[in-house]
């Protein structure tokens, strides 16, 4: 009859390592780590966060360690070719005095290529043998086995590292008991739910310290004088260390080819994983192990977002693509993320890495049928264009934009204007990201229309680049479609684009286009829109009569169709002009009743920008107590808004206010923020406008250098613009610092220039600083003798 198996006892007993000869099993013996690679770079930051975590269990209570029994687990983990391993095994060997009794390794192969994970079982058995036990007397069966290495372990100072575990139920039995121990487990799935863990998670590398690995590996020779054909490879490579490591290998054994060379290979999307090839290491391959041990829902959600041409992406975005409800979407994408298929910056949005997206794509074009990816698209498509159509609804009810279309369904979180302007910030790359990709059929009508209902929002928010490359690919598929309607629509907005960074003559080209096909298909509504914003350009130009004249056969139109949003910025616009004109109460009584309308139809930017206008005129008025508080509600609610240009004007407004008063610190202050904000969201004429008040508020500050540098950048600016008032008001700065300076003659030229500028647009203006100029030219009576 066979021998009953041995108590737990007994068995922990019966594999204590054998002795050695001497009687004593020697330490070096059980050194079984791999070569540390000479070329290790960067993660400086992490190696040291291993070694104190190594510190920490060696002086658990700051003493020798002597007779500690503390364990320490770390789980490293990352995406496939991250520097998982080589990171451990460098650590593991620097810290390999401090583990006197062994330094073991195993490979789990979790997610090896062409391997199968090795069994717990089958692990186990292996570090018995690193310890010394004979194999004979190694138990069966993974309790009996885990029961003997932890009794092995006991009282003895050892560093495991268990690499390339598969998850969290291939490491759990490998897990010394309490000891003097320090385990290393490196990971491609983040091992949440190992209980007293320590979890490290590794990006990519630094471009500066991806550049320093690539030299390492091809040589200083190769790569000297080449730096930025250098930072083209490892950009290339997504900074992936493994990427970088065979794109280098494979030049270091081409004598043939350049640094520029291998660039230009690896920057055809096609090509590039094909290129990262170097005998049996892969990054496709790599990859693919990854990808196989998703199920085939997950597999699927992987395809179809490798279809997403935008940076990033939600749960909304990721169901309508894979045609899932938002639950199971979210639930797949934290699964995705949990094995590093996909990464995530902040909390509800997650993205490619590129190499990654590249094969998520790849698989994708092979596997899912050009019927299906087209449907997918069409799904991300109209999802976009809904959730404009909404921001557009809350921010800006009743926009042209949106006023033609169905109502759009209701986004889940999507209650104010400042969710609003979040989501905006969020989706805007990924929206101009759809634009780009030509549809066909009804798409091309879907396409145009996303991008006429989110255009002008990325406008007024200081996207303007984003929104003209948008409203390009948005004209390429209504001429597509032979859509006039369509073109006449993309045309009007286009040109809005232009005006907001001061190309005028394109503006004007875009809106004649408009006005002839609104005309020709009858489309009164377009025409009044055309008309509008025909004034716009004029009105920048200071040809004020005929702004009148277009601003108010648009009003006519807008009133006779009904469009009481359109009214409302009519009225505000047409004050506009009346204080350009510096006819005040005129321009105040056309605000009052634009605020009047925007706080009826519960408009929040029309509200805005009313509130704003309002408060400059009370300002020219000379009620700066009233025009203060205005401007504060104006510039709170663009805030709340998003509204950059606006929020941009209101600060211009305020630096004025203050100029004005007399408080030129304060004025310089917000005029200061006014230029910043003008320069980042590209809108020209308001940077020409702000260089002019900063150029009063230094003059009245005494610092004429300061005040004439930014006249003649604004004069500068103002003519390559076009733009006539600004041209006047610069010629009149310089003209009152040249008197200044006693310089008579330059201060005749420019207020000359000043005048003939005003007279035509602004008569009231140019007659004051003609008489203003004549009393400062007078000479000073001379004194009694």
């Amino acid at each position: 009859a066979a021998a009953p198996p041995p108590a737990p006892a007994a068995a922990a007993a019966a594999v204590r390592p054998a002795a050695a000869a001497g009687g004593v099993f020697r330490a070096h013996q059980r050194r079984f780590l791999p070569y540390d690679v000479t070329d290790f770079t960067g993660r400086g930051e992490e190696f040291h966060r291993l070694v104190a975590l190594a510190e920490q269990a060696a002086h658990p209570d700051g003493q020798d360690g002597a007779g500690s029994s503390t364990l320490v687990v770390t789980a490293v983990d990352g995406m496939a070719g991250i520097g998982k391993t080589t990171l451990a095994v460098r650590a593991a060997h620097a810290l390999a005095d401090r583990y006197p009794d062994g330094q073991l390794f195993v490979d789990l192969h979790g997610h090896t290529p062409g391997q199968e994970p090795i069994t717990p079982a089958a692990a186990l058995d292996r570090l018995l043998r690193h310890l010394g036990v004979s194999p004979e007397r190694i138990p069966d069966g993974v309790e009996q086995r885990a029961a003997a290495w932890r009794a092995a372990l006991a009282g003895q100072r050892v560093l495991v590292v268990l690499d390339n575990a598969r998850d969290v139920g291939h490491v759990r039995p490998l897990l010394p008991g309490a000891g003097s121990a320090l385990v290393l487990i490196t990971s491609r799935r983040r091992l949440t739910a190992l209980d007293g863990a320590v979890n490290l998670s590794l990006e990519v590398l630094t471009p500066r310290d991806a550049v320093e690995l690539f030299v390492r590996i091809v040589g200083a020779d190769r790569a000297e004088g080449r730096r930025a054909e250098v930072e083209d490879v490892v950009a290339l490579c997504g900074c992936l260390p493994l990427a970088i490591r065979i794109a280098a290998s494979r030049l270091r054994h081409r004598p043939a080819w350049s640094v520029a060379h291998l660039a230009d290979r690896l920057r055809d999307r096609q090509r590039r994983l094909a290129e990262l090839v170097a005998g049996d290491r892969s990054v496709a391959a790599a990859f693919e192990v990854s990808y196989l041990q998703l199920g085939d829902a997950q597999q699927r959600m992987f395809r179809l977002l490798g279809l997403h041409p935008g940076h990033d992406f939600d749960a909304a975005g990721a169901a309508v693509l894979s045609g899932c409800t938002v639950a199971e979407a979210e639930v797949m994408l934290e699964e995705l993320f949990d094995t590093h298929l996909l990464g995530q910056h902040t909390v509800g949005r997650y993205y490619f890495h590129d190499l990654i997206r590249q094969y998520a794509l790849t698989k994708a074009e092979h596997q899912e049928q050009r019927t299906g990816r087209e449907q997918a698209l069409g799904r991300l498509r109209r999802h976009y264009l809904n959730l404009a159509r909404c921001v557009a609804e809350l921010s800006d009810p009743g926009r042209p934009s949106v006023r033609t279309v169905e109502a759009p369904r209701a986004v889940p979180g999507l209650r104010t204007v400042a969710d609003a302007a979040d989501l905006l910030a969020a989706e805007r790359a990924n929206i101009v990201a759809v634009l780009a990709c030509p549809p066909a059929g009804d798409g091309l009508a879907e396409l145009w229309r996303l991008a006429v209902a989110v255009g002008p929002l990325l406008v007024r928010n200081g996207y303007v680049e984003e929104a003209l490359t948008g409203y390009r690919h948005a004209l390429d598929a209504a001429r597509a479609a032979d859509d006039p309607h369509g073109q006449a629509e993309v045309h009007t907005n286009l040109a809005l684009a232009y005006r907001a960074l001061g190309r005028y003559d394109g503006a004007v080209r875009s809106l004649g286009t408009a006005l002839e096909l609104h005309r020709a298909t009858g489309d009164r509504y377009g025409e009044a829109r055309t008309l509008w914003t025909l004034g716009h350009v004029g009105l920048l130009r200071g040809d004020y009569p005929t702004v009148l004249e277009q601003y108010r056969a648009a009003l006519e139109i807008f009133e006779q169709v009904g469009a009481a949003r359109d009214q409302a910025a009519v009225l505000g616009n047409i004050g506009v002009v009346y204080g350009y004109l510096a006819e005040y109460r005129q321009a105040l009584a056309h605000h009052r009743r634009a605020l009047a309308l925007s706080r009826e139809l519960d408009n929040p930017f029309r509200e805005a920008v009313d509130l704003l206008n309002v408060g400059w005129v009370l300002s020219r008025l000379g009620d700066t107590g009233e025009a203060w508080g205005y401007l504060e509600q104006a510039l709170a609610r663009t805030r709340e808004l998003g509204a950059r240009e606006v929020e941009a004007q209101a600060r211009w407004a305020f630096g004025d206010l203050l100029h004005h008063c007399g408080d030129q610190p304060a004025a310089l202050e917000r005029a200061r923020e006014a230029l910043v904000l003008a320069r980042e969201i590209g809108s020209r004429d308001l940077e020409s406008q702000t260089l002019n008040l900063i150029g009063a508020v230094h003059r009245a500050l005494g610092a004429p250098e300061a005040a004439r540098d930014c006249h003649e950048r604004a004069l500068a600016l103002a003519s390559e613009l076009g733009l006539r008032f600004e041209q006047g008001v610069a010629c009149e700065g310089l003209a009152r610092l040249a008197l200044d300076a006693g310089e008579r003659q330059s201060a005749s030229d420019h207020c000359d220039r000043a005048v003939a500028l005003f007279s035509r647009m602004h008569p009231h203006r140019a007659e004051l600083l003609r008489a203003d100029l004549a009393r400062e030219r007078r000479p000073e009576p001379s004194g009694a003798l």
